[in-house]
């Protein structure tokens, strides 16, 4: 494991100040036995920092894939979220080079755009913002579309601690490096020596960051025949005691017989500052701009327009009024139309997805990945 010490930013240390992580989470001595409250209480400390949150991100796929490579840029706060995807080169015939898509929390409608002409707009179940994942959140552990939506996912280190089902090993594990507090699930009755559906690795001295998860697929004699695995490489420490940030991991699935299915570099990219495209304390924009021609369907009405004229710079539900202005028009709706269905909007384990950074992050050139020297601790794996 390596440890680089540099400097913070005072906006950052004033933030982390205020949410008080210096009293947060310490290590906890090996054999220590651990208390699920207490943990869930520290883990909602560790995370305050969490609240608002914009970072861009470069997945590379490394198994033959549509996308082999795309840049999430993803926003969140309890105003809502927003997703942008930005695909660049080899992209497949029909896809579009950017996707945006915007919820907002305090009307609970959201807007999907597809970049061209085909937008999605709606309201809960029928607008499906819970299956907003984007890669980079299953590193973090922590899925503010889900929570926004009602609709918890086990992946996230809060809601596999407050599962009964789960057991909290005993002292600590050694995982990438780090000291870890290990979390295992497994099915109600089943043998506890038998490998466990999921087990989580938090690091205490990182503010109970989630190091790695691992989802184990069993056969009927309780072998494992596929292993999803999240873990991550690098880490951004912010301050003493809150949860730290991956700038680095790895996504893979790889079968019992050892094929590997999927392995997904997940990055954090670099800002025009040279620092890692990360900014907390910013609220999302929870804008779209739509084109006129756009054709606009609402999943929750079931209503489809043309729209007449542009409408620029609409939260979700100001645009839904406006199309109304427009056309009608008799189509089904585009976003499920078997040329795109496959992929582009594909949910479960965020494979895809589209969401844009706020205005903090315009400026934001894409260039090269890896850090010249970091504005927060850099912490790596082993």
């Amino acid at each position: 494991m390596s440890h680089r010490s540099v400097r913070l930013r005072p906006s950052l240390l004033a933030l982390c100040a205020a949410s008080g992580f210096s009293n947060c989470v310490c290590a906890i001595p090996e054999g220590a036995g651990h208390d699920r409250g207490t943990l869930l209480a520290q883990l909602a400390i560790s995370r305050a920092h969490l609240s608002e949150v914009s970072v861009a991100v470069t997945v590379e796929r490394a198994e033959a894939h549509p996308i082999p490579v795309q840049r999430d840029l993803f926003s969140w706060g309890p105003q809502g979220v927003r997703w942008e995807v930005v695909v660049e080169a080899a992209q497949p015939e029909g896809w579009v080079d950017r996707t945006v898509s915007v919820f907002d929390a305090a009307t609970a409608s959201g807007v999907e755009f597809d970049g061209v002409q085909y937008a999605r707009v709606g309201s809960p179940p029928e607008f499906n913002v819970s299956g907003w994942l984007p890669e980079y959140l299953c590193l973090l552990g922590y899925f503010p579309s889900r929570d926004l939506a009602g609709v918890p996912v086990m992946n996230d280190a809060a809601t596999l601690l407050a599962d009964p089902n789960t057991m909290i090993v005993p002292g600590t594990t050694t995982v990438r490096g780090h000291e870890c507090i290990i979390v295992e699930l497994r099915s109600p009755g089943a043998d506890p020596l038998s490998p466990p559906r999921m087990r989580g690795a938090h690091a205490s001295s990182l503010g109970l960051a989630q190091v790695e998860l691992q989802s184990f697929n069993l056969d009927a004699d309780g072998a494992i025949v596929r292993t999803v695995t999240w873990r991550t490489d690098e880490f951004l420490a912010v301050a003493d005691g809150a949860a730290a940030l991956p700038l680095s991991g790895r996504f893979t699935i790889v079968l019992g017989d050892g094929t590997v299915e999927a392995d997904h570099a997940i990055v954090v990219d670099t800002g025009s500052d040279g620092e890692p495209a990360v900014v907390l304390g910013v609220a999302p924009v929870l804008a779209v701009d739509l084109p006129a021609g756009t054709t606009v369907h609402d999943v929750t009405t079931g209503e489809t327009w043309i729209l007449a004229a542009a409408s620029p710079g609409l939260a979700p539900e100001p645009l839904r009024q406006a199309v109304r202005n427009a056309r009608p028009v008799e189509e089904a709706d585009p976003f499920v139309r078997a040329a795109h269905g496959d992929v582009r909007w594909m949910v479960g384990v965020g494979l895809l997805g589209a969401l844009a950074l706020g205005a903090s992050l315009a400026a934001l050139r894409f260039g090269p990945r890896r850090r010249s020297g970091s504005l927060r601790s850099v912490i790596g794996s082993a």
